[in-house]
């Protein structure tokens, strides 16, 4: 169903630290953008490739406010029910993170299994306190990092971000290979996707709404994603657009 593939390690000067400071990251531009099959499919250090021909049918168990959150999130194969993916959301405490050897205004995304590390999420630039103003579409953004280390355990250096381009759609930047916009993603509402499509328009995961059961009503839309395409990618998109939410 799903395959994980290692794409370089793509080590870069300063892994790691855009997580120090209160500004916003530093974006440098990483260098081994291609893999020897041609472009590379997505910009993290190993991706999770739909192998079904048909694609696979995805779903978020649940919301995300763009607020600071301390929570885990599943990534639901809607197939079988199985957790492929869970999100550690460990937002809200500075100092708590750091101690922890975390992160602060982080996500961790890794697998659900066997808890192996994808992606790190930095969401300082997005989220904003429940009850207050956002801060301007033009200064929010949720950064993407790579995981490093010999265990994958720490921040590696950003790979990608995603920031609003206009209501109701976002660009997802790469750093690797040529840099700029690899996929635009338009929304069904404030916090659901309704398409992805890539740099040559190809609709590459779009949502699908779950017909209801005979226990009761529909579960929430679930997330179309082509074959060949990254599934972890998909996942930090999908929470990048909610914690961009106004």
């Amino acid at each position: 169903y799903f395959g994980a593939f290692p794409q370089g390690n793509g080590h870069a000067a300063g892994d790691g630290e855009a997580f120090k400071g209160g500004g916003p990251p530093h974006l440098p531009r990483l260098e081994d953008g291609e893999s020897h099959n041609g472009p590379r499919v997505s910009p993290l250090s190993t991706a999770l490739l739909v192998k079904n021909p048909q694609g696979a049918l995805v779903r978020l168990d649940g919301d995300l406010k763009p607020h600071p959150e301390e929570r885990s999130l599943d990534i639901v194969s809607v197939k079988d029910g199985t957790a492929v993916l869970c999100a550690c959301l460990a937002e809200e405490s500075s100092q708590a993170g750091e101690a922890a050897g975390g992160a602060a205004g982080s996500i961790r995304i890794e697998t659900k299994a066997k808890s192996i590390p994808i992606a790190v999420l930095d969401t300082r630039s997005a989220v904003f306190p429940e009850g207050g103003r956002p801060p301007p579409r033009e200064q929010r953004r949720v950064v993407l990092h790579r995981v490093s280390g010999e265990d994958d355990t720490g921040v590696g250096p950003p790979c990608a971000w995603v920031a609003q381009a206009a209501r109701g759609k976002f660009h997802v930047h790469y750093l690797v290979g040529d840099p700029g916009v690899a996929l635009t993603v338009h929304m069904a509402g404030p916090r659901h996707i309704d398409y992805v499509v890539d740099a040559q328009s190809n609709v590459v995961a779009k949502a699908e709404p779950l017909q209801p059961s005979k226990d009761g009503p529909a579960a929430a839309a679930s997330l179309w994603v082509k074959a060949g395409v990254d599934l972890a990618l998909i996942s930090c998109v999908a929470i990048a657009a909610q914690k961009l939410a106004e």
